[in-house]
């Protein structure tokens, strides 16, 4: 019993003397400064953390077992300290002080024990100064001259910008400004300048400063302007090149989507004089600018943008998406819809409508303001001809050489009055190629000489050629009306092939298993269709939001039925097409979106906004009004003088 004894005695002083060891070397806690005794202890952390040209804010760490602080505040440094404040937080933030007035402020602890309090030592005393924010100053370079800004300083009533020759040299004010920009045009070509800046408040009729932000270096450089610039439409990108500048160290590439005065993002660099631009999207019109840059030391001078206005390419393009849009299976509603919603129209999709054609491209292609719109011929034509504005003009006779983009018009009967539109595609030598709404009743080509003695004219709209291009490269997730029809879905053969070898699939399991079944109805029968169109979808792989894929097997598969259908489109905000069907099962219409989890099959009463067109004899030219929506003229008694050209007569108007 006594060594048991004596052995748990002396293992319980070994644990005793390890515990003392280890807390005597256990490391003091890194947040506060603290002792056994709390009055031998400090806050630690201490520090000004903000200020405004009006407040000071200090932070502090916690202190163990602290009930409070105290905050002290003295006028000047070495100063009398007076109690300020008591708090339980570990900040304190002064307000509604005056601007440069430096007071300093100390922290202690305390805990309460016994009804009495109990400090630990003060902090160190730390300086506050309310001030004005320093300005964070930038400085763009460029030929004409250098622009230096900075973000605006809360609190100041303005700024003083100085100028040196050198980053340490001698500053001389260039201006005293009430805004954060300054355009420096009072600078010499290929010489450094260096900025600095500081904000000013106004107190009492005196200016109290912040301190100067800087200095960055701008220089005036002889850039030249980037020009010449040109796109193309490739299968995945748009293809961009331009004039190469002399002594250049790059370019940057900016675009702008929709309309040519939208917003600019820069979307890349090039080292050389040619940029792909791959984040594209189908159906969209692009406008781009480009500008030249050269590396001086840490900064970039720039020339000037190129050029942006309105373009041939992209009117063109624009034309050329509605390729085979046509009247029999109403694919021309999109063109017919767009005009009457534009004009405050109510167009038939039958009425003659090629000069609709052309203003829907105007319309489409954000070029309104350089393109006359209108249905009746006569009086677009006038527009350009009795034009006294810079944006469009009249160029008169068929031996005139149009460039692509010009708007043409005929005179079948060759009686002066025109009875037929379109626009320029292309000129190559003599030859002329033209794309036209409303040529046999679709969107069509025509090709022709100089010379051709049916042209009455042409309308010039004052394009700038350098930019914008709308992407009509390959991109199966977003086709449109205009592209399904020039595929030739339910017309032609090959458009099979370029719905992809998915739709072989499809059209297979429907004739096995419909076929020619007469107790099936169309209903049913559209039931299946989409069944097996989703299906083989997921099988492949096939988006659900790829509408037009669905739209486009749907379609085909009832023009192979023999179900009168209509393939719908509709573009939202973001350029992405929608697309449907309108089908009549059993004597009753449909829509039919295959694309849809439920509802894919919805009955519905068409509402047709069809009015008949005016047949009227054609009319003096200074009778026309201007500004009246009319539909184009057939002269009755002079249909079949249009016979005379033979590709014509279909699209005589």
């Amino acid at each position: 019993m006594k060594k048991s004894l004596q052995k748990n005695i002396k293992a319980g002083l070994v644990i005793a003397l390890s515990l003392a060891i280890g807390i005597a070397f256990m490391p003091l806690n890194t947040s506060n400064v603290y002792a056994t005794n709390f009055s031998d202890g400090k806050i630690s952390g201490y520090k000004m953390s903000a200020r405004t040209y009006k407040s000071v804010t200090f932070v502090w760490n916690s202190y163990p077992g602290a009930s409070g602080y105290e905050v002290y505040r003295a006028f000047k440094k070495g100063g009398k300290y007076t109690k300020l404040k008591t708090t339980t937080s570990t900040y304190i933030k002064r307000t509604g002080l005056t601007l440069n007035r430096t007071c300093y402020y100390k922290v202690r602890a305390y805990k309460k024990s016994n009804g009495k309090k109990i400090y630990t030592k003060f902090t160190a005393g730390l300086a506050g100064t309310p001030r004005l924010s320093t300005p964070s100053v930038s400085a763009t370079s460029s030929t004409s001259g250098i622009y230096i800004s900075w973000p605006a300083v809360s609190g100041a009533s303005g700024y003083e910008l100085y100028r040196a020759a050198s980053a340490q040299g001698s500053y001389s004010k260039v201006k005293t400004l009430k805004s954060n920009a300054y355009s420096d045009t009072s600078t010499a070509v290929n010489k450094p300048y260096y900025y600095k800046v500081r904000a000013y408040r106004t107190v009492s009729g005196k200016k109290k400063y912040s301190y100067y932000g800087g200095i960055p270096m701008g220089m005036k450089a002889s850039i030249t302007k980037v020009s010449s610039v040109s796109a193309a439409s490739q299968s995945n990108y748009i293809g961009l090149s331009w004039a190469p500048v002399s002594g250049a160290s790059g370019y940057e590439v900016y675009r702008a989507t929709g309309s040519s005065s939208g917003s600019y993002t820069n979307v890349g660099n090039a080292a050389g004089a040619a940029f792909n631009d791959y984040n594209v999207a189908y159906g969209l019109t692009y406008f781009y600018r480009v500008r030249a840059y050269k590396t001086v030391g840490n900064a970039r001078i720039y020339g000037d943008f190129s050029s942006v206005g309105f373009s041939r390419n992209a009117v063109v393009s624009t034309a050329v998406a509605w390729l085979g849009c046509k009247e029999s299976n109403k694919s021309n509603k999109p063109i017919v819809d767009l005009y009457n919603s534009n004009m405050g129209t109510k167009f038939s999709y039958t009425t003659p409508w090629c000069a609709i054609f052309v203003s829907a491209v105007a319309i489409k292609s954000g070029t309104t303001s350089i393109i006359v719109r209108g249905s009746y011929c006569p009086s677009v034509i006038n527009a350009y001809k009795n034009s006294k504005v810079s944006n469009y003009k009249y160029g008169a006779g068929a031996n005139y050489v149009p460039k692509a983009g010009d708007v043409i018009f005929f005179d079948w009967n060759r009686n002066g009055v025109p009875d037929h539109t379109g626009l320029v595609a292309s000129v190559s030598g003599n030859t002329i190629k033209t794309i036209e709404g409303n040529y046999s009743d679709a969107v069509g080509y025509r090709t022709f000489s100089v010379g051709y003695k049916y042209v009455q004219g042409y309308g010039l709209p004052n394009y700038d050629d350098a930019n914008g291009i709308l992407f009509t490269g390959s991109n199966t997730s977003s086709v449109g009306c205009g592209e399904l029809a020039a595929m030739g879905i339910g017309t032609e053969p090959e458009g099979i092939e370029e719905l992809g070898g998915e739709y072989d699939f499809v059209e297979q399991n429907v004739d096995e298993n419909i076929g020619e079944a007469e107790d099936v109805s169309d209903y049913d029968k559209m039931v299946y269709m989409v069944s097996k169109v989703r299906a083989n979808a997921e099988t492949e792989g096939i988006d659900c939001a790829e509408t037009q894929y669905y739209a486009a097997f749907i379609y085909k598969l009832c023009v192979e039925e023999g179900l009168e259908a209509s393939i719908m489109t509709v573009e939202d905000e973001a350029g992405v097409t929608h697309a449907w069907i309108e089908v009549c099962l059993d004597g009753t219409w449909y829509t039919v979106d295959a694309s849809k989890e439920a509802d894919q099959i919805v009955e519905f009463v068409p509402t047709s906004t069809d009015v008949e067109g005016t047949i009227a004899e054609p009319v003096d030219e200074d009778t026309i009004d201007e500004n009246a929506e009319q539909p184009d003229v057939v002269d009755p008694e002079t249909q079949d003088a249009a016979a005379a050209d033979p590709e014509a007569a279909d699209a005589a108007q």
